[in-house]
């Protein structure tokens, strides 16, 4: 089976995404994987046929005009406005990408996938680490949630996920029907009855791939909505730890792990040397991560600062967790049986902090843009001191390990 896999965003959009792909390919299956040009060792590593969509993530969160965006709804609005031209080019270049594939399984951010998959016949698949494809009454939308007081409204429920469905439309939706016509030979989308979830009028299947131990499948989800459970992939082949930070964690007792991963808002330098001192105060010792800048860290005899470590090892090696509160660095420490703690910036980020705490893993969650050297070193001390985190913590980390996501996700392309 000719299979294209389509994904956009951070690490923690296209992952997950690769781990399916490669273990579409080890079954047999002929294998497209497509992300922005920064992952192209991604799929090196894991022996993918790779094709660019020609987005650079990473480098437009990284220039001090993305940084500044970050910081709010009104800024991520504006980031995706300025957008257009660039989301314009992955458009052709995810044509390109699926050529002649029958299967494409996508990410939502690839907004061209289901008007290919209209033109081409394909089946296609949608997923995101988050439930956020289906509305439901159960609850808000993970990334346009409704004030918590009206959280229990199940019609407010379904209309915060609707009205977070149909942004995509309202930010690109002429430019797409121009590109359908001009490319596709397609009417308005509109008018086929195609849309993130649908192809022609009909539903695709949709993919959750996150845990149903962090959020069982909602009642008024149908039979095309499926949980399978995370997507871990397998560590980068021959990675090895650095010497030092071997030394480091044999030197003492587990440390706390704090990163931000892609969340670049703000001043790095000046977080990491708040984030030192709360460990000081605290009387921790830490693993810095300096993800793609949220974190610009200087050495200090009681923390040890990393790149790019794999969380699957790094993680295992943790007394807790600090973490931005994406849905990959969430199950991988949970995963893991690690309390937690989630500082917030946008997006589904409050809502997996919310989640956490709710299940009694970790503390509440601190906004990133609140985040004090007083209030992390108080949370850190009761994350670390608190024995119900880690008993809450490791029941849950037992429950992910059980399931196997990535084989569900394969089972779902397969046809099954």
């Amino acid at each position: 089976m000719r299979v294209a896999v389509l994904t956009l965003g951070t690490r923690g959009d296209v992952e997950p995404f690769a781990a399916v792909a490669a273990a579409l390919a080890a079954r047999g299956h002929r294998v497209r994987f497509a992300a922005g040009p920064e992952f192209a060792e991604t799929a090196a590593a894991a022996g993918l046929e790779f094709a660019s969509l020609g987005l650079d993530l990473k480098a437009l969160l990284t220039d001090a005009a993305g940084q500044g965006r970050l910081g709010s709804l009104a800024g991520a609005l504006r980031m995706a406005r300025a957008m257009r031209p660039a989301i314009r080019r992955t458009l052709d270049a995810a044509l390109a990408a699926a050529d002649n594939a029958e299967v494409i399984l996508h990410h939502p951010k690839v907004l061209a996938a289901p008007h290919i998959a209209e033109r081409t016949g394909a089946r296609a698949l949608v997923a995101l680490a988050l439930p956020a494809l289906a509305p439901t009454a159960a609850f808000p939308s993970p990334i346009r949630p409704v004030p918590p007081w009206l959280a229990g409204w199940g019609g407010l429920n379904r209309w915060s996920h609707r009205l977070a469905g149909d942004l995509p439309q309202r930010l690109y939706g002429r430019m797409i029907d121009r590109w359908r016509a001009r490319r596709l030979g397609l009417p308005p989308a509109a008018d086929s009855g195609t849309d993130m979830l649908h192809v022609a009028g009909r539903p695709m299947a949709r993919l959750g791939a996150f845990s149903r131990a962090l959020v069982p499948r909602p009642p008024d989800w149908g039979p095309h909505d499926h949980v399978t459970g995370c997507w871990f992939g397998a560590e980068a082949a021959g990675w090895t730890p650095q010497p030092e930070l071997l030394r480091f964690l044999a030197a003492g007792p587990p440390p706390v792990y704090v990163g931000f991963g892609s969340m670049v808002a703000g001043d790095g330098a000046a977080r990491a040397r708040m984030v030192t001192a709360a460990l000081a105060r605290a009387g921790r010792r830490g693993v810095l991560a300096t993800g793609w800048g949220g974190l610009a860290a200087e050495g200090a005899p009681h923390v040890a600062v990393v790149a790019a470590v794999p969380h699957g090892w790094l993680f295992a090696h943790m007394a807790a967790v600090v973490h931005h509160g994406g849905s990959g660095a969430t199950h991988m420490g949970l995963g893991h049986g690690r309390p937690t703690l989630v500082c917030p910036l946008l997006g589904d980020q409050p809502f997996w902090g919310r989640r956490v705490a709710a299940l009694g893993a970790g503390p509440p969650p601190i906004p990133l843009r609140r985040l004090t050297e007083d209030s992390l070193a108080a949370a850190i001390a009761d994350l670390c001191d608190r024995p119900g985190y880690r008993r809450r913590a490791e029941g849950l980390g037992r429950a992910i390990r059980s399931e196997d996501g990535v084989a569900e996700a394969v089972r779902l392309v397969e046809g099954g």
